[in-house]
């Protein structure tokens, strides 16, 4: 899953790089209109933070399930 809204917001901030957004003002609201590589490095950034609490939910899931199996 963050692996997909990673590459999602790289392919919004490639569409930046065609100028689209820039001429169409509706759709620079949605997606921004100016390219900055250094987004790409914070979208990484929040996918891998994203991804390490995901795994953390994860494994505090399995722990509970397991402790009522276990009590029950």
């Amino acid at each position: 899953m963050a692996g997909t809204a990673f590459v999602a917001c790289v392919l919004v901030e490639l569409v930046q790089l065609t100028g689209v957004p820039a001429r169409l003002p509706a759709l620079s609201l949605l997606l921004g209109s100016g390219f900055d590589t250094r987004d790409i490095g914070w979208y990484a950034v929040g996918s891998l933070v994203g991804a390490g609490l995901m795994v953390l939910a994860h494994a505090a899931t399995q722990r509970h399930s397991a402790t009522r199996r276990h009590s029950a």
